[in-house]
């Protein structure tokens, strides 16, 4: 036997434990209840209930403010775009009415031959071609500030070099008298 087991039977009186009287301890578990010695610390209190309740309302209310954001925040590009569409749309007309002035103008000039007007319409053809293809690419980015410039210059390019042909032919054609005005 090795000396664990001797200090085990040697000591046997101390390691038996008296069994647990049932009684005795329900009759001192009634006695602190009845004294109110008990503790409530499992039951919530009203107090941590409406805090709870309180904050459960402020997330609630961040959620939906973050929601609200987010559906706005995606609302505005379609609102910007639609402005921008409009805007672009009245300075197509603006300058669209504009040139079809000036064209007219030129097609009702008796000082240029009809081949010499066809010839300059063409080249003003190709100006209108070049800014379908700036309207093209605005569609694609409708806030692309630098293709609108692009295609407010080439209307205004178009409107100055009608305007400059018609000063041309009108000046070349008018007779200066002695004093330098033109007659």
């Amino acid at each position: 036997m090795d000396s664990f087991e001797k200090h085990i039977k040697k000591n046997k009186a101390f390691f038996d434990e008296k069994a647990p009287n049932s009684r005795k301890m329900w009759e001192h578990i009634e006695a602190e209840l009845d004294k109110g010695e008990h503790s409530h610390d499992n039951e919530p209190k009203l107090g941590s209930t409406i805090v709870g309740m309180i904050l459960l309302l402020l997330v609630l209310v961040g959620i939906g403010l973050g929601i609200n954001h987010v559906v706005e925040s995606n609302k505005a590009p379609v609102l910007m775009a639609h402005n921008a569409s409009e805007e672009l749309n009245a300075i197509d007309h603006h300058y669209t009415r504009l040139v079809g002035l000036k064209i007219d103008q030129l097609r009702q000039s008796e000082q240029l031959s009809d081949l010499e007007k066809e010839d300059f319409l063409e080249y003003i053809e190709e100006l209108t071609n070049e800014q379908s293809e700036l309207k093209v690419k605005l569609e694609k980015n409708i806030n692309n500030e630098e293709v609108l410039e692009a295609i407010i210059e080439n209307f205004n390019q178009q409107i100055k070099l009608i305007q400059q042909l018609l000063e041309r032919v009108n000046h070349t054609n008018n007779i200066q008298d002695e004093t330098g005005i033109y007659i």
